[in-house]
């Protein structure tokens, strides 16, 4: 009795420690592209290079994101008439070819370990004007962390959320905080990132502790019911 009470101790510590292991997840933001990358995991980028459509939609999905949003009449596009940061297409507005301060848009997609992409403006953005958010979790650019300029004289920057051990991205929103139409941007190199959960050291090690002191006290128990005969 005793030991098939300890058993179900040990088992139900068990329980516990995946649970809090599982439910501990946090995201960390990243406005540099090669330390998003550098977290591991597998990448899917949309580049929109091979995009077969045009006009996206609110509500239409490429390469497993959906795009929604609601820009008064004005639709999402894939484009080609600036400098981008891949190729030659990236994801604008059939209005001009680029997005304004105000056209926020919402991504959703099965569950993922990281979002990220890349924001082009000839504009000078400041830091915040640009935001990618999950939850409670808000990657916010920052004006001096340009990752590239372009040929045409535009700057590139990036901004990304990552989960610390599992796939707990659903959906993020990337909205615009200048005013309202005061200043022009496009978005390219969408990319989501999915890898396995792994437990961390700490939760390993007393999870092996468990295990150790079951084993134990049912070989001890072994040699008493022995002994006993």
């Amino acid at each position: 009795m005793v030991k098939d009470r300890f058993v179900i101790q040990a088992s139900t510590l068990i329980i516990t420690v995946i649970f809090v292991t599982t439910a501990s997840a946090e995201l960390v933001t990243f406005t540099d592209r090669d330390a998003f990358d550098a977290t591991g995991g597998t990448s899917s980028v949309i580049d929109f290079e091979t995009t077969a459509l045009d006009v996206v939609s609110s509500g239409d999905t490429i390469s497993g994101v959906t795009f929604a949003y609601d820009f008064g009449g004005v639709s999402l596009a894939v484009d080609d008439q600036f400098d981008t940061t891949s190729g030659l297409r990236y994801l604008a507005t059939d209005d001009g070819g680029v997005l304004q301060d105000g056209d926020d848009l919402n991504f959703s997609f099965l569950p993922a370990a990281g979002f990220g992409l890349f924001v082009v403006s000839a504009d000078p953005l400041l830091d915040g004007d640009v935001t990618l958010t999950s939850g409670l979790v808000t990657a916010a650019l920052e004006a001096s962390s340009v990752q590239q300029t372009l040929a045409d004289g535009s700057s590139v920057w990036f901004m990304g959320l990552r989960s610390d051990d599992a796939e707990t991205i659903t959906s993020v929103v990337l909205e615009t905080h200048g005013g309202g139409g005061s200043f022009l941007y496009n978005v390219d190199d969408v990319v989501v990132v999915s890898a396995v959960a792994v437990p961390e050291p700490s939760s390993i090690m007393l999870l092996g502790l468990v295990t150790f002191a079951l084993v134990r006290c049912r070989f001890r128990s072994s040699l008493k019911q022995k002994k006993d005969q």
